[in-house]
């Protein structure tokens, strides 16, 4: 299916639902994000990484480190903050250009 987004983006984009409650309050469950694959990841920014150990995805706030690491940082305290280091590696699928935040009732 397709969604349409309020600006210019590369055909790479894709859009995927939150699954878990990880970055809660700001992304809640069934919540619609996109990605750009082509962005690079800035501090600050939301990024979807695959864990190179384990091959999970998980959604998280980036925050560079010194020498190239990174944290992936869950606004939710319940799940922990990955370093992302030659130890630990990752690698990032996308960037997040747009959030659909789902209005219940």
């Amino acid at each position: 299916s397709y969604i349409e987004v309020d600006m210019d983006i590369s055909p790479e984009c894709r859009a995927l639902t939150i699954e878990d409650c990880s970055m809660e309050p700001t992304f809640r469950k069934r919540d619609h994000i996109i990605l750009d694959p082509n962005m690079e990841p800035y501090d600050g920014c939301f990024v979807l990484a695959k864990l190179t150990q384990t091959g999970e995805h998980i959604f998280r706030l980036y925050v560079q480190r010194r020498g190239g690491a990174y944290d992936l940082i869950a606004e939710n305290p319940d799940y922990p903050t990955v370093t992302v280091n030659n130890k630990f590696p990752a690698d990032i699928k996308g960037v997040l250009v747009e959030h659909r935040k789902k209005h219940r009732r």
